[in-house]
């Protein structure tokens, strides 16, 4: 017999039902709608029909078929290397938000999710890389509401400098390839000698928080865990641990003297495939041109603009609370995409270039 779980890091399903020979339905747990994230053992050398149904189907029919192209699962052995599912079809119309996928296991022990994962222990291993580094210094936000620490990571050259740059990442847990562009900002501003991002580091402090959605990211949670989605939440009084941290800490920075240039925030698609566009939004049309024309010569293989109306957010944005509290209104919010891990890091790449040249301008 073939069993499928999800207790592990980041594993999400609530259980697993057999409907023949090498044939499951796995039912999805209540808080995600359409994510999963599974174990399967006892697998090798079978070609296995799973199929699942999307709690609001609606919603799911969304999140797996974008603009007539059906999202593919991946798979791998190791945790570490992705390749898609073997085949994935949507089932028939009698049966809406119906999906069914088909893969032939060539180990023992396989791990199925939705999109190319990204875990809190990657972030930690991440982290370590850059342990080593002049530019980079790591320290604590605070804790989630299950204890768990969250990173936060100041970038600069001059320690002294009271001009800084706020950015987010990870707000919604199944945002996965956000992490990966999180990364490649760092990455970028940490092993570069271009003449342009030294004057950069030499002006500004960057406070960067690579993984908001800490609890949400641990529990495989469509958004975070027991929360329910934060993202809007961020004018409530207490907001979601994970937010409220940030925002003690915003104000802590401002009480010492530090003024802010700009702030930011990176989502992104819920899956390595280019099926999901990438948006900017915000209320600077300068802001918005160069966000997009940066970022497109990094990642114009899979660059498909949409340019949101120009417009500050509602209350209980990220953006509106850096309006309303510090009264900043060069914020922005994006939306990451890529075909790969590696293409993902390119757009935090391009993220970069883009605040690079609008601050020049400012």
């Amino acid at each position: 017999m073939i069993e499928i779980d999800g207790n592990f890091e980041n594993g999400c399903l609530d259980r697993a039902i057999r409907l023949g020979e090498n044939w499951y339905h796995l039912e999805l747990r209540p808080d995600t709608y359409y994510w999963f994230h599974c174990r399967v053992r006892g697998c090798k050398g079978r070609d296995v029909i799973f199929q699942l149904t999307c709690r609001d189907r609606n919603e799911g029919r969304d999140r797996w078929d974008c603009g007539g192209t059906l999202v593919r699962p991946v798979v791998s052995y190791d945790k570490k290397t992705w390749e898609p599912v073997t085949f994935v079809e949507k089932a028939g119309s009698s049966i809406p938000g119906t999906y069914r996928f088909r893969h032939l296991f060539k180990e023992d022990e396989a791990y199925i999710c939705f999109g190319h994962p990204y875990t809190y222990s990657d972030l930690q291993q991440w982290l370590i890389t850059m342990e080593d580094s002049e530019l980079v210094q790591r320290s604590s936000i605070g804790t989630s509401r299950n204890g768990v620490d969250q990173p936060l990571l100041t970038v600069t050259a001059n320690p002294d400098s009271k001009e800084m740059i706020i950015l987010i990442a990870r707000e919604d847990a199944d945002e996965s390839p956000g992490s990966f562009a999180a990364e490649g900002v760092v990455n970028l501003l940490c092993q570069s000698d271009d003449p342009k991002l030294c004057r950069f580091l030499e002006r500004f402090v960057l406070k960067f928080v690579p993984m908001v959605c800490v609890d949400g990211v641990i529990a495989g949670a469509t958004h975070s865990a027991g929360y329910g989605y934060g993202g809007h939440r961020w004018h409530e009084k207490p907001s979601p641990n994970e937010i409220e941290n940030v925002k003690n800490a915003a104000r802590q920075w401002a009480h010492q003297g530090y003024r802010f240039a700009l702030a930011g925030k990176i989502h992104s698609g819920m899956t390595l495939q280019p099926v999901h566009r990438t948006d900017v939004l915000t209320s600077d049309p300068e802001l918005r041109d160069v966000l997009i024309e940066n970022m497109a010569a990094r990642v114009g293989d899979v660059w498909n603009p949409r340019q949101l109306d120009l417009q500050v957010r509602p209350k209980g944005y990220f953006e509106r609370f850096m309006l309303d509290e510090f009264d900043l209104r060069k914020t922005f919010a994006t939306h990451a995409q890529g075909t790969s891990p590696e293409n993902a890091r390119r757009y935090g790449e391009g993220l970069v270039w883009a605040i690079m040249t609008y601050l020049e301008l400012h």
